[in-house]
């Protein structure tokens, strides 16, 4: 009757046995691991050979001591190196970085049909992946491998956004501006928006003008603020007949016909931008657009110095085009309430180029007016293509110069004069 019970006892007793083996593996599975992480996060050579002593078959740990070994330029031994790195592979031969670092050691130790291989085993391995794809490229711009370069870096740079303009800086260094239109870029709206901003950054904007061309005709829309910075560059490099008709194509509410002045009664709100009115905040005054007095139409220009300043106010302009030696009439309408000091608001008109040459001004408005009707005649040089109308405030320079008060502008107007 025993001989049951004692061959269950028997059996659960081995159980038990294997379990407390078990978990005693388990455990120490746990220390081994843990102990070799905590010398890997410590970095130094000596450490990551600690590491790999407690955890030899974590491929991480060899290419780490492989790196280590690598910044030691004077006792670097090439070989044992490439071994490390292999050794990763082979215990992670799945992973993409790791063919990537051996790629990287074989290029440096100058076997570049071995890195070769590592490189596109890494791009076998992640075809998608965006680093990948960058670091394959840069291996073969360095091999003078233009077709396969480009081909990996567009991949790069259609799947992160972050990476786009290290691919567009690189791709200017290593070619003409027509091959990485036609080799590198592929016919995607925003990565096109992307190298615009790219183009505008860097002040080239010929090829801009090439990639704004390509925008249009693909056809696709795009919010406007996308392009502000390429007409930011059009501004600044006065190309003004691009600049008109790029903002003939962008800006929703066109002028009059013969009208120069874009939203002149501030019936649309400022793009800050472009053609368009930029409006900004200084310290003592407050610009904005608003409705309740005007002019014409339902809203003005109003500008409310706040008293605690003397305020150099030059905060509210537009760009207009013009032509060269010709005649125009400005006029704008303005209002006044309670406007303190010496120095008022006023408008001036200038020629951004040659600011001290040409340049006009309505007198200073202080005190309080109804609206009131300004004008200025005025020809432009032979050089002229820009004008910039712009509502400014001198500084006072009497004691009482914290200027207060409100301002308004509304209904202006430049168009030329036959």
């Amino acid at each position: 009757m025993f001989g049951p019970w004692r061959s269950q006892r028997r059996i659960g007793s081995i159980a038990r046995l294997l379990l407390t083996l078990l978990l005693l593996y388990c455990l120490y599975l746990v220390i081994t691991h843990a102990v070799g992480y905590w010398y890997y996060r410590q970095g130094t050579v000596a450490d990551l050979e600690r590491a790999i002593a407690w955890n030899p078959q974590e491929a991480r740990y060899y290419a780490a001591l492989a790196r280590g070994q690598q910044a030691a330029l004077i006792e670097a031994d090439p070989q044992k190196i490439l071994e490390l790195y292999e050794r990763a592979v082979a215990l992670a031969p799945r992973r993409a970085e790791s063919w990537l670092q051996l790629g990287s050691a074989y290029e440096w130790a100058g076997r570049l049909t071995e890195a070769r291989q590592a490189y596109e085993h890494a791009l076998r391995r992640a075809p998608n992946s965006p680093q990948v794809n960058w670091q394959v490229g840069n291996f073969y711009l360095r091999t003078g491998e233009l077709d396969a370069a480009f081909a990996a870096l567009q991949r790069a740079a259609v799947q992160d956004p972050q990476l786009r303009r290290a691919v567009f800086a690189l791709a200017w260094r290593a070619a003409d501006p027509e091959r990485i239109r036609t080799q590198l870029l592929p016919r995607q709206t925003e990565v096109l928006l992307d190298y615009l901003d790219f183009l505008a950054a860097t002040d080239r904007a010929d090829e801009a003008e090439a990639i704004w061309a390509l925008l249009l005709a693909q056809g696709e829309k795009f919010a406007p603020q996308r392009v502000f910075p390429y007409l930011d560059l059009l501004l600044r490099s006065r190309r003004t007949a691009a600049l008109q008709l790029a903002w003939q194509r962008l800006y929703p509410a066109p002028a009059p016909a013969g009208e120069l002045i874009t939203n002149g009664s501030f019936e649309q709100e400022a793009w800050n931008a472009g053609l368009d009115w930029h409006i900004y905040a200084a310290e003592g005054a407050r610009a904005a657009i608003e409705a309740g007095t005007a002019q014409q139409g339902q809203r003005a220009l109003v500008i409310r110095f706040d008293g605690r300043q003397n305020v150099h106010f030059t905060h509210v302009f537009q760009h207009v085009p013009v032509m060269a030696e010709a005649q125009y009439r400005f006029v704008a309408w303005v209002r006044s309430e309670a406007v303190t000091t010496d120095r008022g608001p006023q408008l001036e008109i200038f020629d951004p180029d040659a600011p001290q040459r040409l340049r006009w001004t309505t007198p200073a408005m202080t005190g309080t007016h109804p609206w009131t009707e300004l004008s200025l005649e005025l020809r432009t040089g032979r050089q002229t293509s820009i004008l910039v109308v712009r509502v400014t405030r001198l500084p006072s320079h009497r004691l009482d110069n914290r200027i207060a008060g409100t301002f308004w502008l509304d209904a202006v107007s430049l168009r030329s004069v036959p």
